[in-house]
């Protein structure tokens, strides 16, 4: 191992080598002072690898791991980050899912209109 990278915890830096997103919300939970609110299967199971230096905010860290992965988007409330998908696909059959259920509920009779 890069004895840079063994050593990057005494000088505060974030490394990630090869890392999935799961592995890097775990270890930035541990060093900021938020709680990570997500669910674990919209998160992809690909690998990234990412060095941070110290003093890196958590909105910069994030940031870049948005673009980077281009799957997921956050938002920051008060002590919490909240990570969703950007899943087109998933959010419309939420979306489907949900206006179905709520006809069921209400017996409305109407027609999806999806725009396409």
């Amino acid at each position: 191992p890069d004895l840079s990278e063994v050593t990057a915890w005494q000088r505060g830096e974030l490394i990630f080598k090869s890392t999935s997103l799961g592995e890097i919300i775990t270890v930035l939970e541990r060093r900021y002072p938020y709680s990570f609110v997500y669910a674990l299967n919209s998160l992809k199971e690909d690998k990234y690898t990412f060095r941070f230096k110290e003093n890196t905010s958590l909105t910069e860290v994030m940031d870049i791991i948005v673009r980077v992965s281009g799957s997921i988007k956050y938002r920051i409330e008060d002590d919490k980050c909240y990570i969703t998908s950007q899943n087109k696909l998933f959010l419309n059959i939420l979306i489907i899912t949900s206006w179905i259920r709520h006809n069921k509920k209400t017996g409305t009779k109407w027609h999806l209109y999806t725009g396409e």
